[in-house]
């Protein structure tokens, strides 16, 4: 039997200047078998064989400036669908706070379908 694993990392310091929905960028494919990710499409994880899939997604967070805490929020999506009660989010103090928000799902997915690891800040101009 196949197993189906990805492995796909970002190396990119990924800052939005809005607080509408943006797609994380993931650059680098560490281990890939049985799932497609390229680089013209580094926002989109391609399921190539129907099954029962885990999901992990664990972005590092932190900020350059701004003062108070501020929210960051990480979802995930299916075919351009928000996956329901998929988002997780965190808390940023202070600049020199790092964390790695953990998000994770187990659901089944069909040839074809892309997935993609969703980002919004709550306030624009604090480096989040």
């Amino acid at each position: 039997m196949a197993i189906e694993f990805a492995q796909i990392i970002s190396t990119l310091d990924q800052r939005p200047d809005t607080t509408d929905p943006v797609t994380v960028f993931m650059d680098q494919n560490d281990a890939i078998s049985g799932i497609g990710h390229s680089i013209e499409h580094p926002a989109d994880v391609r399921i190539q064989s129907s099954g029962t899939y885990v999901l992990i997604a664990a972005p590092q967070v932190g900020r350059t400036s701004g003062n108070g805490p501020s929210s960051v929020d990480f979802w995930l999506r299916k075919n351009g669908q928000d996956i329901p009660n998929s988002n997780v989010r965190t808390v940023v103090s202070g600049n020199e706070q790092k964390d790695v928000v953990v998000n994770q799902t187990m659901m089944p997915f069909g040839v074809g379908d892309v997935i993609n690891v969703m980002m919004a800040v709550e306030k624009t101009g604090e480096g989040l």
